[in-house]
């Protein structure tokens, strides 16, 4: 590469903020950045490409200069590079190459900025996937892997708005890939009724699965799903965000397994009729899937223990054990009565 580097303070004005080509970050807490400028200054030169006529091409520092254009600094100190054909490929691709040198000293890249860094290297450099993976990922620290690269652009092609979600909440490559179960439209509307939650890795591939799977099975579309009952969960700031998130995770059970929230429902009211004393746990199988309940009890004396075994034969006598058993094989009583849903044993 055929340059020189200067270092010079100039006006703010003269970097082209629009020009993205070398950006590399994906980052929507700048508290600490904005103070730290605040309080010393940009300590750390930005890095620009001249474009000749006092204009420049910013190649690293972009989260500085948005924090340095917000608090309404007006000069900023760079390192001005000059290239003798500011269309070199090889050129921007070693300026690039040194950006990402420069920012793995200092920061640990998250998923959607790696995805960053590999489409920059596959479609604006033309390096090959293949290249990719065996040059790129181990800088990266990650394993050499084609299918990494792929799962990484396939990531970098989602809308703006689910890539700054998937940043800000640090989900993982795997769970974030889940979104392109759905389309561009359907991906957004769902990051907007997301973002006033902070769901667990868990939660969140929870939550896109139930949604999927639903609205294939009822041929429902996303928004109307969206558009029901549970958006207004989500909105509701008088819950905490934990309860709101059970309530959604609740509902989404329910939507997706109705036969079972009936089962459950009719199995809550003849335990509840039975008086089961609190020392004994019956155990209806998981959805109701399995051949047999369970019964489980806890006693500290030989007179405790009497005393359950003689409960339980008063239990095995009453008509619900019948109507259990009956719900068990499939074979359910409509029962008139609700109880409490929330129980789930």
């Amino acid at each position: 590469m055929d340059e020189s580097i200067e270092f010079k303070t100039i006006n703010i004005d003269r970097i082209d903020e629009t020009d993205k080509f070398f950006l590399m970050s994906c980052r929507t807490n700048l508290t600490t950045l904005k103070e730290s400028i605040k309080r010393a200054g940009i300590t750390s030169p930005l890095w620009v490409l001249n474009k000749g006529k006092n204009k420049y091409r910013l190649i690293n520092g972009f989260l500085r200069l948005k924090v340095a254009k917000d608090i309404g600094l007006e000069k900023i100190p760079v390192f001005v590079f000059y290239l003798r054909d500011l269309n070199n490929k090889n050129d921007l691709e070693t300026l690039f190459s040194l950006a990402l040198e420069e920012n793995l000293t200092v920061r640990r890249f998250n998923v959607v900025e790696i995805s960053m860094v590999i489409n920059s290297f596959f479609k604006n450099f033309g390096v090959t996937k293949d290249k990719i993976a065996k040059e790129v990922l181990p800088r990266l620290d990650l394993s050499p892997s084609v299918k990494l690269v792929r799962d990484l652009l396939k990531l970098n092609s989602f809308p703006i708005e689910v890539k700054k979600y998937i940043a800000k909440n640090e989900h993982s490559l795997k769970t974030s890939l889940k979104f392109g179960m759905f389309n561009e439209k359907e991906q957004i509307l769902i990051v907007k009724f997301l973002s006033p939650l902070r769901l667990k890795e868990n939660y969140l591939l929870e939550f896109l699965e139930n949604i999927k799977d639903i609205s294939l099975r009822d041929n429902m579309d996303i928004k109307d799903m969206l558009n029901q009952e549970i958006s207004q969960i989500s909105k509701n700031e008088d819950i905490s965000t934990q309860k709101r998130v059970e309530m959604i995770r609740e509902k989404l059970k329910k939507m997706k397994y109705p036969i079972f929230n009936d089962l459950l429902k009719n199995f809550n009211l003849l335990k509840k009729n039975l008086k089961i004393p609190p020392e004994i746990k019956l155990l209806y199988p998981p959805y109701f899937e399995g051949d047999f309940y369970n019964i489980t009890f806890s006693f500290k004396t030989k007179e405790e223990l009497i005393k359950i075994i003689d409960k339980l034969r008063d239990i095995s006598k009453k008509e619900e054990i019948e109507e259990l058993i009956l719900l068990l094989h499939g074979k359910m009583r409509k029962l008139s009565v609700s109880v409490n849903e929330s129980d789930p044993y």
